[in-house]
């Protein structure tokens, strides 16, 4: 799936710096058109909100892993003292 999301993400960066390149080129050419500006300033707050998702996603995937590896960790130590402890009823049953 990693590398699925990375082709994907691959192609939105593309094509959010295809059509960055292209707006400056229209502002450079027309400085004053009010409709450039704005088309300019959307692009870059979906960019910014892209980025965002991404870093939001990147670390809800840590904070699960983490989260797992505690569980399986404590998981362990729970059966661990479980069997002491049937070890310990063995002993005194004796």
């Amino acid at each position: 799936m990693d590398k699925i999301q990375n082709i994907h993400d691959a192609k939105y960066w593309n094509n959010a710096h295809l059509c960055s390149t292209l707006m400056r080129k229209w502002h450079k050419i027309k400085p004053e058109n009010e409709d450039i500006k704005e088309v300019m300033t959307a692009l870059r707050e979906m960019t910014f909100y892209v980025a965002r998702l991404k870093d939001d996603a990147q670390a809800r995937n840590e904070i699960i892993k983490q989260l797992r590896n505690d569980r399986t960790k404590w998981c362990m130590r729970a059966q661990e003292a479980e069997r002491k402890v049937r070890n310990a009823e063995k002993l005194v049953d004796i």
